[in-house]
């Protein structure tokens, strides 16, 4: 299982994606969406609770270290 962080609308700062390897095959959101309601699908789809919470934390730490680097870049760019 992988969540990943898109760009997202004002609104919506934080839009997220999953991708989770399924005995059927691939699973994809249909759309970036909020975490709240992958969480619910995923749930839904039998998956664990624990695994989702896993995969959501490595998303987060994923997205601010890329955060972390890019303003790392600007500061000794300068």
């Amino acid at each position: 299982m992988k969540i990943v962080d898109r760009e997202g609308l004002p609104d919506f700062p934080h839009l997220w994606a999953a991708e989770v390897t399924t005995p059927q095959g691939i699973w994809r959101t249909p759309q970036p969406m909020p975490f709240r309601e992958i969480r619910e699908m995923l749930l839904s789809m039998g998956l664990d609770k624990d695994e989702i919470g896993k995969a959501e934390t490595k998303g987060y730490v994923e997205h601010a270290e890329s955060i972390y680097r890019g303003v790392e870049k600007n500061i000794y760019r300068s």
